[in-house]
Parts: C-alpha cells; structure tokens; sequence
C-alpha cells in the first residue's frame, strides 16, 4: 500500500484554501483520498474515508508529525 507510511507536507497554502490530493494503492481502485485546509495560522490534514494505518504530516521548517491511526491532524503554522 503506497499510502502506508505517506507524509503529507503543505507549502504555501493561502488562508481559506483547500487542497486536495489522491495516493494510488494499486491493490485496491480506490485511492486513499487527503485534503489540507489552512485557517488562519492553523492547517488541517484530513482523509476522505479510510486513513492509512501510518503517516504523518509536515510544515516548511518542522518535523513530521505522526498521526497514526488518526484521519486528522492539525498544526499550528510557525510564527
């Protein structure tokens, strides 16, 4: 599953925007589908459907952070 471990990483999303991005599995037809939205100095990582059991999310400048588990994740941008 080419999903499995993903990082997800945003760069230069303008407040109110939202992106959305598929990661192929070639097991399956359905791709595992993410959107990232930023609000204000927040961004949010979100799965359409199932999350992978693994991955993360990263900002220009941090580390990953881990969200295993989860279907969302949010961070605060760096000041």
């Amino acid at each position: 599953d080419y999903a499995d471990g993903v990082t997800l990483c945003a760069y230069q999303i303008a407040d109110g925007a939202t992106v959305q991005v598929a990661v192929a599995v070639p097991q399956r037809q359905t791709e595992h589908i993410a959107q990232v939205r930023r609000v204000g100095d927040a961004v949010e990582f979100f799965w359409q459907g199932a999350a992978p059991a693994r991955w993360s999310a990263q900002l220009p400048g941090q580390a990953p952070v881990s969200a295993a588990g989860a279907k969302s994740l949010t961070l605060a941008l760096p000041a």
